[in-house]
C-alpha cells in the first residue's frame, strides 16, 4: 500500500500476473457486489475474486480496461458474487 493521491490516501499499485490481495475477516457471503477503484496506463487485465486463497473457487472477475492514467481512478464492480 501506499500513500499519493488515491481516496483515503492508500491504494495497491504495480499489480502483476499473479500478484494478489489477501482480506482477512470480511464475511464474503453478506455483501451484494464489489466495487474496485482501478487505473492502468499499463496492460490492463483482471481482477479476480476468489474465496480462501488464491487458487480458491473463483466468484468473479472485474475487467480493468487501460485508460492511459495511473491516478485518474474509475470503477468496476461485480455484482452479487455469492448466494
Amino acid at each position: 500500500l501506499g500513500s499519493h493521491s488515491a481516496e483515503n490516501g492508500k491504494f495497491c499499485g504495480a499489480i502483476n500476473h499473479g500478484s494478489y490481495l489477501r482480506v482477512d475477516r470480511v464475511p464474503m457471503t453478506q455483501f451484494n457486489s464489489i466495487i474496485a477503484s482501478v487505473a492502468s496506463a499499463g496492460a490492463g487485465g483482471k481482477i479476480e475474486v476468489r474465496l480462501n486463497s488464491p487458487n480458491g473457487t473463483l466468484v468473479g472477475t472485474m475487467d480493468v480496461k487501460v485508460n492511459g492514467k495511473w491516478e485518474e481512478w474509475y470503477q468496476v464492480s461485480l455484482e452479487k458474487p455469492i448466494g
